[in-house]
């Protein structure tokens, strides 16, 4: 038994090992991002119509919105990660999404007008889709080309990984916790990945 255990504990570390410790960082911070996410905002349709009385067409109008907005940030991230680094624009990303949380939980739990609700949640896209393109490229730039691959299956692996866990976690804190309060755990989910991401090194390398 001991044997099989230190033979798998030495296959992780080697595994651990064969990737850049940048590619496992990014990949959890992508990791508690969706977790965070995922928490709170697919309840959001089900709050607006169920709580608030909003049509699902007029949700759906919204969500419409949000991806849109969601396309041309992600487009304004790919610039801006260019210009001014990796590593600002996926702490800039974070901390603001922290924020943005913390007053969609305040707005929620004090059933504050629908629409200042909607516009925070475009903004939460928004700010959330400017990072994403750091991320990828800070991955494209740690791997080496034989191991590209592969790394991007791990940044893939965190995120689908949040994505599960996060659904989860919201529907059983909603059974007895308000649901405002989703985005207060998302909001210090989202904090304890800014500091994480701190730990981040710039990734890119400047050329003349």
């Amino acid at each position: 038994m001991s044997n099989l255990f230190f033979a798998t504990q030495k296959k992780f570390v080697k595994i651990f090992n064969r990737f850049d410790r940048g590619i496992w960082l990014v990949s959890l911070v992508n990791l508690l991002l969706a977790v965070g996410f995922s928490i709170c905002i697919p309840f959001l349709a089900l709050y607006l119509h169920q709580n608030r009385g909003v049509s699902m067409a007029l949700v759906g109008i919204i969500i419409l919105v949000s991806g849109l907005s969601s396309a041309v940030f992600e487009l304004i991230g790919g610039e801006f990660c260019d210009r001014f680094g990796r590593r600002p624009l996926v702490l800039y990303s974070v901390i603001s999404r922290s924020f943005v949380y913390i007053v969609m939980a305040i707005l929620v739990s004090y059933t504050a007008p629908v629409w200042s609700i909607a516009m925070a949640f475009i903004a939460s896209q928004a700010i959330g889709s400017t990072g994403k393109p750091a991320t990828q490229a800070m991955i494209t730039d740690l791997a080496p080309p034989r191991l590209l691959t592969e790394s991007f299956g791990i940044l893939r692996i965190g995120i689908n990984v949040g994505w599960a866990a996060g659904p989860a976690i919201g529907g059983y804190l909603a059974a007895f916790m308000p649901y405002g309060m989703l985005f207060g755990v998302a909001a210090a989910i989202s904090i304890v990945t800014a500091v994480i991401a701190f730990y981040l090194k710039e990734s890119i390398v400047q050329r003349n």
